[in-house]
């Protein structure tokens, strides 16, 4: 089994610590889960979403809204998360 390795810089860090307690330790769970399993598992079951040949994105879900990371494909099983935001959840807006 192939597991990815995913590593981050300064604007995905500013973005974690923007969030709620809950909603970091919430990215950082599913972030744990994504390198714990194959990725196509986790783009089976919707934590991860491949936006085009070369740019994923993981998603959490909470009460408010969505929480998103986008990144690539350095080498191998190495991935580079580059920034994160919100979405509001489509029944909320």
């Amino acid at each position: 089994m192939v597991k990815p390795e995913f590593d981050w810089g300064k604007d995905f860090d500013e973005y974690l610590e923007s969030l709620s307690l809950k909603d970091e330790a919430k990215i950082r769970a599913l972030i744990d889960r994504i390198e714990n399993n194959e990725l196509q598992d986790s783009i089976r079951k919707d934590r991860v979403k491949k936006l085009n040949d070369t740019i994923y994105e993981i998603r959490a879900q909470t009460d408010e809204h969505w929480l998103r990371g986008c990144y690539f494909q350095i080498k191998g099983t190495h991935y580079y998360i580059t920034h994160g935001f919100n979405k509001k959840n489509e029944q909320n807006t």
